[in-house]
């Protein structure tokens, strides 16, 4: 027996991120290797436009638009498909970037505060230098006014 259908329903919805990429190779090389159609069902436009050579989307039994993912995405064909598939993705790049922003923020921030303590070790340093010194000298100073040496 040898299918020419292979049908998912959900293959990647409890997966982590790496899991999930390897998994969506590992299904386009059977597909291919095995000539199979193959029909997948998500709620993930990100897994339903990188899967696929074709793409149907269905909205309350009824067909919103069905072509390639590059179709799709310059050429949405209702306001249905723009807000489920468009809106999804640019949510989805959205926090990505944020995140990107956010940890550089923090990569400066910790250069930031790092300098910062520098500064601030480096000001106490001088600080207790200079106490130290004023000591050391008032100390010298004490000891040479009543005649005794500081220093040999």
């Amino acid at each position: 027996m040898k299918p020419r259908i292979l049908l998912l329903d959900e293959p990647l919805s409890a997966l982590d991120g790496v899991i999930k990429e390897s998994i969506k190779e590992r299904i386009k090389t059977i597909a291919r290797e095995y000539h199979l159609t193959t029909i997948i069902v998500t709620h993930d436009p990100e897994e339903a436009l990188t899967l696929s050579d074709k793409v149907l989307i269905v909205n309350e039994g009824s067909i919103s638009q069905y072509g390639r993912p590059e179709e799709i995405i310059t050429a949405p064909g209702n306001e249905f498909v723009r807000q489920f598939i468009l809106n999804q993705l640019e949510i989805k790049r959205n926090n990505i970037y944020s995140l990107f922003l956010w940890h550089r923020r923090c990569e400066r921030m910790k250069w930031k505060i790092k300098n910062t303590e520098i500064k601030v070790i480096f000001t106490i340093i001088l600080v207790v230098f200079a106490v130290f010194w004023q000591c050391l000298w008032c100390s010298c100073y004490l000891s040479h006014s009543r005649g005794r040496q500081a220093f040999h």
